[in-house]
């Protein structure tokens, strides 16, 4: 399904997903993304450990700079992962 439809933002940045598109995904967490001129909006999927961590990282990162998505220490935390671990340079 390649749908493109224009969806109107609320005056606190708020977009709501059409729900057909919403069932399509069994999350109700989104990695958001901007490249250039380009905003990406893709399901937030995890299927290793290690892709937790390196996803952890990109949203700890987007939360300290910019403040979109979750809160990647909380999300750790939820999971039972040591923020000390995944932020340690390799």
């Amino acid at each position: 399904m390649n749908t493109k439809i224009i969806q109107k933002a609320t005056s606190r940045g708020k977009i709501t997903l059409p729900g057909q598109w919403r069932k399509k995904f069994p999350t109700n967490q989104y990695l958001v993304e901007v490249e250039e001129d380009l905003l990406k909006i893709k399901p937030f999927e995890v299927d290793t450990a290690g892709q937790l961590e390196e996803q952890v990282k990109v949203l700890n990162c987007v939360n300290r700079f910019e403040g979109l998505a979750i809160k990647g220490r909380k999300f750790a935390k939820k999971r039972g992962i040591k923020m000390d671990d995944v932020l340690k340079d390799d």
